[in-house]
């Protein structure tokens, strides 16, 4: 009898979202020295999801250990804006539970985990292209163009 190599039932991840880009703090010269800022905005962060597909029937996809979002481009001058960070989609199959492992304060294991760690359930992603945001991408940095009460 052959086992199918490539199954998973369980598998543990590490997710985070990516960091928003920095703000710029520029400024434009005029003639006769004035300085006014013009330092554009910071891009938000990529997030991570989870969606639901039928056409799959495995996390071995998932087998990977750390999933990150991509981050976003620092602002630039002439109020230009940077990019923002590329959400990540991950397909997994119907039915399957998303939970949340945290570490428990009092030492003692409770049933079914491991020493030190309990879990909780976060989502259930159970009908056809439900998404599940497990990571959400990071704020941008402010400009100096837009925040100018600190000038």
């Amino acid at each position: 009898m052959q086992y199918d190599q490539k199954f998973a039932d369980k598998v543990r991840v590490w997710v985070e979202g990516g960091r928003g880009g920095n703000g710029c703090a520029s400024y434009f010269r005029e003639n006769y020295g004035t300085k006014i800022p013009d330092g554009g905005d910071g891009g938000i962060g990529g997030s991570v999801n989870f969606r639901a597909s039928n056409r799959i029937s495995s996390l071995f996809e998932l087998r990977r250990a750390h999933f990150k979002g991509n981050g976003g481009k620092s602002g630039k001058s002439q109020k230009r804006n940077g990019l923002s960070g590329k959400e990540i989609n991950f397909t997994v199959p119907l039915g399957t539970e998303i939970f949340r492992v945290k570490k428990n304060d009092k030492g003692k294991p409770e049933l079914g985990t491991i020493e030190g760690e309990y879990k909780f359930k976060v989502h259930d992603l159970d009908e056809e292209n439900a998404t599940f945001q497990a990571a959400k991408g990071g704020q941008p940095g402010i400009g100096n163009f837009k925040d100018k009460s600190i000038y």
